[in-house]
């Protein structure tokens, strides 16, 4: 087993002299850091006391361990060991580095053996929970850093974009107005896209999908995850959506035999342009999947070489969440999918039902409350979108194949509505008005 019992008396001799080492040791190690029980039971002796703004010295470590119901275990032997052992708070930060990478090295043999056992079983989901507690312990992942060097990392890091002629924080999602409100789709972001039935939703993000993997580099991916759609439907769609062909092409029992024959025509000649932009958007419609599982699928993409860019599901209420009920389940799934956006650093995009209360309201466009069954969905979300088109509920309107992308959260920027054109026959939207760029202020001012 990996361990020094000289350096953990030392560290503990250093914490005795020096209430400032105390201090940063209880504030930087765990208490399985320290390896022999009574160890660490004298650290957690001396952090309590520290916690309480006491200055440990013995007769105080002695009373909290008699508090704490150990002292008898400790005895006063190690505390004298402690008191005499040949330590200097000048070495104090090799101690606790030191102390971190060794109870860090026990801990990963200890996961180790959970993993094995758990690929043994097939178990999964016992995997990736492993493996998360794995990344969560941070003393050989990345070190927090300071809210200044954040700042200058983060200057940095736009003044580079900026010369590079790059505008938005983001991918473009291809709609202008859009990226002028959110500044792109930006990585570790959660976006939801939420309508009621046969708004276009899963038509939208059709549009999203394609504007976005056509500029992607080479190594670069998007995901769809549908668990409504087939995935014939859905290549169908983004066909048409991008080409601008009639769905009805796509029915055996629409068009007729000279349209396809020109429809095989046009594929030959200039399907190439669909199927470079096609082959950066992966398609899973399996039924039922979980968050485990689009982590799987992510980590194999990864694994694979792929950067994964922008991620969509369809929709959030289909993927499979435990929970003592529904509301808890979906609760899980919305922090799951968080969790997806900062791990694989990218957007996720999931679409969502509403409730039926906005069909109740005499203006039948949706709000925050009409998100369907958890309010979890709204709190992590970073962004929340609702598609609504006038001509749904009133066919007699004046905004006849027109739509309305209501920007209702937006944590880093404006709220506002953009108008969209929805084009039916090919199932898809265009951008209603163009952005002027010679603005000064954006469409919410």
């Amino acid at each position: 087993m990996i361990y020094s019992a000289a350096t953990e008396r030392a560290l503990l001799c250093c914490m005795l002299m020096d209430v400032e080492t105390a201090r940063n040791a209880a504030g930087m190690l765990l208490e399985d850091d320290f390896y022999l029980s009574q160890n660490r039971d004298v650290f957690r002796a001396i952090a309590a006391l520290v916690e309480k703004n006491m200055v440990p010295d013995l007769p105080m470590i002695s009373a909290e361990l008699n508090r704490q119901g150990t002292a008898e275990r400790v005895g006063m032997d190690t505390l004298s060991q402690i008191a005499m052992e040949v330590g200097t708070t000048m070495n104090a930060k090799k101690y606790i580095a030191d102390l971190q990478e060794m109870g860090w090295m026990r801990r990963c043999g200890a996961k180790g053996q959970a993993l094995t056992e758990a690929a043994n079983k097939g178990n999964a989901e016992a995997i990736y929970s492993l493996l998360d507690e794995l990344k969560g312990d941070n003393v050989k992942g990345d070190v927090p850093q300071n809210a200044a060097e954040i700042m200058a990392g983060y200057v940095q890091e736009l003044d580079a974009s900026r010369k590079n002629g790059n505008k938005l924080n983001g991918l473009s999602s291809g709609f202008v107005d859009v990226d002028m409100y959110l500044g792109g789709l930006c990585k570790g972001d959660l976006l939801i896209l939420a309508a009621r039935p046969s708004m276009g939703k899963t038509a939208l993000t059709g549009d999203f999908l394609r504007n976005v993997a056509r500029k992607l580099p080479e190594n670069a991916v998007c995901v769809f995850f549908s668990l409504e759609m087939d995935k014939k439907r859905i290549v169908s769609r983004l066909y048409c959506g991008d080409t601008g062909a009639n769905n009805v092409v796509f029915s055996i029992h629409g068009g007729n035999n000279v349209e396809w024959a020109d429809f095989l025509e046009k594929l030959s000649k200039e399907g190439s342009r669909f199927e470079k932009m096609a082959e950066k958007i992966i398609i899973d419609d399996r039924p039922g999947l979980a968050v485990m599982d689009m982590r799987k699928v992510l980590h194999g993409l990864k694994s694979r070489g792929k950067e994964v860019a922008f991620v969509v599901i369809d929709y959030i209420q289909l993927i499979a969440a435990r929970g003592e009920n529904r509301n808890q389940g979906l609760s899980k799934v919305s922090a799951g999918l968080k969790n997806i956006a900062r791990e694989f650093s990218c957007p996720v995009m999931a679409l969502s039902q509403l409730s039926r209360l906005c069909e109740m309201r005499a203006d039948h466009r949706p709000m925050l409350s009409d998100l369907r069954e958890s309010g979890a969905i709204e709190q992590d979300a970073d962004v929340v979108m609702f598609l609504y088109r006038d001509e749904y509920y009133f066919p007699d309107t004046e905004r006849k194949n027109q739509a309305e992308l209501i920007l209702a959260k937006n944590r880093n920027g404006p709220t506002g509505t953009v108008d969209l054109i929805w084009r039916k026959e090919c199932t898809s939207f265009r951008s209603f008005s163009k952005w002027n760029e010679t603005k000064e202020k954006g469409p919410w001012e």
